[in-house]
Parts: C-alpha cells; structure tokens; sequence
C-alpha cells in the first residue's frame, strides 16, 4: 500500500477556500501564485495576504533520487545583512542562531542581499491542515522575535504583533477561554509572560491597554 503525500494543489486549496472571519491564519482568503515546471508539474505557491506583513513561499522539496519528502514554508523578512559591519554582522547571526531555536522554525539567508528567511519544514506524509496552520502560527511567531534583535527595528515587532493580536482577537470571538489562548501562543513559541500580556491585550476582563506596551 503507498503512502499518502500532502500535495501542493491540496495545500492551495486549504489556502484559496479561506473565509473574510477565520479563526486562523490558515482560513484566511490567501493569494496565491503558482509556479510550474515546463511539463506542468507544480512546484511552489507563492502566498500573500495583506493583513500579514510576509511574502511566504510553499515549496515541494521531494526528490526522485531520495527519500525527502518535505514540504517547505519560507517567509520573505526583506530585511538584508550582506552591507551590515562585520561586528554587527556576527552578533546578528549569533542570535538569529540562538532563535532557530525556537519550535518548528529556523531562520536562514538568502540571495545576494543575505536577506533573512524564517523557514518551516513539514513531513509531507504527516502533513495535515491544522500542521499547516501550526507552522504558520510559528513562522509569525518567530517573525515578532526579531524585534529582540538589535538593529532590526520596532517596526517589525509591531506588525508581527499585530498579527498575534488579530488571531488572539478571532480566538476571543470564536469563544476561546484565556487559558486555552495562551496555551496556543504558548506552543507557537511565545514565552507564557509574553503570550499572557497578548491575551490580556485582547480579552476584556483584564484590559492591559495599549498594545505599545509590549512592545520594549
């Protein structure tokens, strides 16, 4: 008996099938584009979504001469390293190496620029919907840490904040109780003081106010 693969055409339709009030990232209304070989054959999406501040590109990496069976989630941060000093070039890939620490996701460089990439690889033979929405969540997730990397900008940690705080606020209206929302940012990789102070952000019976604040 095979085994069953995830396929891409399957992981589009999760994507295009979404609705204007999700309650995660992955039902939300994406764009995508395909990318096809010459014979046809599908071999990326690229997906956008203007409520995320990311370019994510979805990526069958299996190959005939070997067992990899991978499907791969990068996000496009645009934020480039290849002008940085040398000094501040090491600090900034010695934390980015420290933060590939984080669950699912490690981050990585690419093109000439030495952009960095927030990547996610998932087993295409275990690939479910809810896997998918777990390595999204994850990807975001990693995207608001870069926020604690000096140099990067607040700017970014506020769109990935926002991001938390829009899917904390679908959680809340989906009737989600505060302990199961924190124990979901929780999972992503959020820090529990962190995902506590988001949650307490959104959820009305503990109002922290402005969510500037968590920012630090």
């Amino acid at each position: 008996m095979s085994e069953k693969y995830t396929s891409l055409e399957e992981i589009k339709e999760w994507l295009v099938n979404g609705t204007d009030n999700p309650e995660t990232f992955v039902d939300l209304r994406w764009q995508v584009l395909e990318e096809k070989r010459e014979d046809g054959k599908l071999t990326a999406l690229r997906v956008t979504h203007p409520k995320i501040p990311l370019d994510l590109t979805v990526t069958d990496l299996e190959r005939s001469d070997s067992n990899l069976k991978i499907v791969r989630l990068a996000a496009d941060t645009g934020v480039d390293t290849v002008d940085l000093d040398p000094g501040d070039k090491l600090k900034l890939y010695r934390t980015l190496l420290i933060l590939s620490k984080l669950p699912i996701v490690k981050f990585t460089l690419a093109g000439d620029d030495h952009r960095i990439q927030i990547v996610a690889d998932v087993d295409k033979r275990l690939l479910s919907k809810q896997e998918f929405e777990e390595a999204l969540a994850a990807i975001l997730t990693a995207y608001s840490y870069l926020s604690k990397i000096e140099g990067i900008g607040v700017v970014l940690a506020k769109k990935g904040l926002a991001v938390l705080l829009e899917l904390v606020s679908r959680w809340h209206e989906k009737g989600k109780s505060r302990s199961e929302a924190i124990r979901a940012l929780v999972k992503a990789g959020i820090d529990p003081g962190t995902a506590e102070k988001i949650v307490e952000t959104v959820y009305p019976a503990k109002q922290a106010g402005s969510s500037d604040l968590l920012i630090q």
